[in-house]
């Protein structure tokens, strides 16, 4: 976790405090409140002084607690989905547990919540300390088949002793840099002054390294000092429940039980497996949405390596593995071959946060059990590595290490551990799939980056950085990349440091961080130079709900109706205003965060999330061609259509056409470019200049457009109120460029040329435009390009001027990448659109067995 989130803790039976060692006193001491843990770990909640009980007790709320015995708490902040940070005082106490959605949902959604926590807490109150467990359970053959396959002996998880011993001779450089994190390196947390992420050492790291040299050296005495760490920070400290990371704690604990399995006492692993089950039970129902990072990193892969780590030697382990085996199969394997198909995944950026932690279980399950998890979600796993190679900007930056462009929610300007993360799962995916030749070229991309940057995760330089996996030259990657799932197109104009880089959204909406983008693009070359405004300072806070989340922080479009009004409570903050882009209609119908728990869930509410849609596709070598609709992304009141085409002319030029059409003339209709430098006027167009790079802007249509720029608090400003943010987060859009219509219409076109350069061109070719009554003409440096002007359509050619292959921009073709055994297609083969989802939606409405 990230983002400060709130950390609650549970002490399941009232009469236990902190968990003693066997045969020591038992002492009562409270939380502690120490620096967040971004590698893992939950965060604990400090003591305070107490105050007097919240207010406003939900029925529901007293129900769970009536015979608890109650404990003053005091208000505090308020985390990301407006809940109250609790800390508690004196005697353990229950506490009621919390969907992983963020809180005040709508009351439809709030009444179930809490009919789940009343039978928790049933559960709770009339069992000891654990829900009860089903009776009688049978597992299916094909399932014990594969616990029986897990080794009886130790270390299990990661192959065995004999493996981790191998890979040491193999990887010595990497096995000596997480020697050094496991002996000499203490806990660690960055400072105010430097916050270098980079140096930091993190419990996470702390734990793995130590138990993997403990493994590799049969060291004992090592090994029982990661059980003393363990026990201390994690089993000793009340149970953690909530929006939390919880499951890092349970996988911390399983891979010191694992790896350092005869440094514990027989009566420390029984009570290492009861605390990882307590933990399970106390948070049966959190993290819900298989759409959501929370299932992945903030849950499941903890709880997975666990029951394989228990399994022979607790009686629940195998129960609990199926019932996380089946969940994987019937929900989350459908979620992300639908939000991820072909690699991207629609939560956007946070896939930088449980990514990571799914595949090291899912590469345990293989290596432990011998279970292929990919092979269930092909159209997320197989394309996920290009995807990813894609998701990074062009260029090296601090400590080596390759940003990653951001998507909706997210951080990333700066250096912290997320590249870390999306470098190691690029590595172990390019690995599984090695004999598929664009895998291998990725392999080779991952090189360029010979080690992970944070000194911390050496650690997966020794498990997952393969020097001898087969590699193939970077330039046989191909230009562009199209993931049907979230709608995104990424591109560049070459795979050398110095590119140009391109990225489009036009898709639907599945989960909380997406934002109200539906059109949005962005431009890198040397720097970021259109990108995405605001900060992501605190989760549905005022300048995250009002500007930041919004379609005004974005490269889409904006058409004001005077008379909008919007659904309070979009991201559970109650003063929501017009902005004058996309709807969040989902709040009071689904949930306030717009996300789905599962496919079906999403299929039954189609209407709401079903906002975008791409339209064509096209890659030819000398140019890229995408189209998509985003119609539907805006109240039907005041828009009826909205379509963008998108030409990239590589090496560096894009032609960017929407076509709007209002209901009424008076709704002012601005297309917005979120410059990360001031522009400056350059005769009638205009130039951005961020550091090393240059975009060139010429507005073309309609035919003498108002211009006006926005910078410092001003560009802050919606509906008559300023919402900067709180902090910022790293370098930022220091303009918003807002392009309108003089003369009132309902139907407008724009026609925007960007040129990508070096910061030494002064000049770029200056394109024209003819508008007639079916099509737009533009000339640029030999080119013709015709759009039409009734339907998503046109024709590129050259004029007098090779290189560039004559091509038809057609609607409703998508050229896609071509794997062997893919559902999508033949290699080059053109798929459309439209048939995409239509297996997946007959899938999510009948019932599926577990396998």
């Amino acid at each position: 976790s990230f983002c400060g989130r709130a950390t609650r803790r549970m002490r399941l039976r009232p009469s236990r405090g902190p968990a003693p060692r066997p045969g020591q006193e038992q002492v009562r001491r409270p939380a502690f409140h120490g620096p967040e843990n971004t590698g893992g770990g939950a965060k604990r909640q400090g003591a305070a002084k107490p105050a007097p009980q919240l207010a406003r007790l939900g029925e529901q709320r007293r129900t769970l607690t009536a015979k608890t015995p109650r404990t003053p708490c005091r208000e505090g902040r308020r985390d990301e989905g407006g809940r109250r940070k609790l800390a508690a005082f004196g005697a353990p106490r229950f506490m009621a547990p919390h969907s992983s959605h963020h809180s005040h949902a709508p009351h439809s959604h709030r009444s179930r919540r809490n009919a789940r926590r009343t039978r928790l807490a049933g559960a709770l109150q009339h069992g000891h300390g654990h829900l009860p467990q089903s009776k009688g359970v049978v597992m299916p053959a094909s399932f014990t088949a594969d616990l029986d396959r897990i080794p009886r002996e130790h270390p299990r998880l990661l192959g065995p002793r004999s493996r981790l011993q191998q890979l040491a001779q193999e990887r010595p450089d990497a096995y000596r840099r997480m020697s050094v994190i496991a002996r000499e390196r203490p806990l660690l947390d960055p400072t105010p002054e430097t916050k270098d992420f980079g140096a930091q050492v993190s419990l996470h790291s702390k734990v793995i390294s130590q138990a993997l040299v403990a493994a590799v050296e049969d060291d004992r005495e090592l090994g029982r000092a990661t059980v003393e760490l363990v026990w201390d920070r994690l089993i000793a400290q009340p149970i953690p429940y909530g929006h939390v990371p919880f499951g890092s704690d349970v996988a911390l604990c399983a891979l010191a039980y694992d790896l350092c399995c005869e440094s514990w006492t027989d009566a420390e692993r029984e009570r290492c497996r009861l605390y990882c089950g307590e933990i399970h039970d106390a948070n049966r129902w959190e993290e819900p949405s298989v759409f959501h990072n929370g299932w992945y990193g903030y849950k499941n892969w903890g709880f997975g390596l666990a029951w394989m780590a228990f399994a022979h030697e607790w009686p629940r382990a195998g129960e609990l593995w199926h019932a996380l085996d089946r969940e994987y199969r019937e929900r989350a394997a459908p979620a992300l071959e639908l939000a991820g198909d072909g690699g991207g995944f629609a939560e956007g950026f946070y896939i930088n946060y449980w990514l990571y932690s799914w595949l090291f279980f899912c590469e345990s399950a293989r290596l432990c059990a011998g279970i292929d998890y990919y092979a269930l979600a092909p159209r997320f796993y197989r394309q996920r590595a290009l995807a990813s190679a894609f998701e990074t900007f062009p260029g090296r930056r601090e400590r080596n290490s390759r940003r990653s462009l951001c998507i909706g929610d997210g951080r990333g300007r700066f250096f912290r551990n997320e590249r870390d993360h999306e470098l190691a799962a690029r590595r172990i995916l390019a690995s599984h799939y090695g004999d598929d030749p664009i895998h291998r070229s990725v392999q080779q991309f991952n090189r360029t980056t010979p080690q992970a940057s944070a000194d911390e995760y050496a650690y997966r330089d020794f498990l997952w950085n393969d020097p001898a996996a087969p590699t193939a030259a970077v330039e046989d990657l191909p230009l562009s990349h199209c993931s049907r799932g979230p709608g995104f197109v990424y591109a560049r104009s070459s795979w050398q440091d110095d590119a140009t880089h391109f990225f489009v959204k036009c898709g639907r909406r599945f989960t909380a961080h997406q934002h109200c983008d539906v059109g949005h693009f962005g431009i890198y070359k040397h720097e970021e130079l259109l990108g995405e405004a605001g900060h992501y300072d605190t989760f549905g806070g005022p300048h995250d709900s009002n500007f930041y989340a919004r379609s005004i922080a974005h490269n889409t479009l904006l058409v004001r109706d005077p008379a909008e009004r919007v659904p309070p409570g979009f991201r559970a903050f109650v003063e929501t205003v017009p902005d004058g882009g996309q709807h969040h209609d989902w709040v009071g119908q689904v949930h306030h965060n717009g996300g789905a728990s599962d496919a079906a869930e999403w299929y039954r509410n189609r209407e709401l999330f079903d906002v975008g849609e791409l339209l064509a596709y096209r890659e030819a070598g000398a140019w890229m061609y995408v189209a998509g609709d985003a119609s539907r992304a805006y109240a039907a009141g005041k828009l009826r259509l909205f379509t963008r085409q998108i030409l990239f002319v590589r090496p560096d030029t894009f032609l960017v056409f929407d076509r709007v059409e209002s209901t009424r003339p008076e709704f002012r209709k601005t297309v917005l470019l979120q410059a990360m430098k001031k522009p400056e006027r350059q005769g009638e167009h205009w130039v951005i200049a961020n550091g090393r790079g240059r975009l060139f802007v010429q507005t073309l249509l309609p035919a003498n457009a108002d211009v006006e720029l926005r910078e410092g608090e001003a560009m802050y400003e919606v509906a008559g109120k300023r919402w900067p943010p709180k902090q910022k987060t790293g370098p930022e859009v220091e303009c918003r460029m807002e392009i309108s219509p003089r003369v009132p219409a309902c139907r407008d076109c724009f026609l925007t040329v960007l040129t990508a350069a070096d910061s030494s061109v002064q000049r770029v070719p200056l394109a024209e435009a003819k508008r007639t009554k079916e099509s737009v003409e533009v000339r640029l440096d030999g080119l013709c390009i015709l759009f039409a002007l009734g339907n998503v359509g046109g024709r590129i050619e050259s004029v007098g001027k090779g290189g560039v292959v004559a091509g038809d921009l057609s609607p409703n073709l998508v050229t896609v990448h071509g794997y062997e055994g893919k559902r999508e297609g033949r290699p080059g083969e053109a798929v459309r659109v439209s048939d995409w989802g239509a297996g997946m939606a007959e899938a999510c409405r009948r019932s599926r067995p577990a396998r």
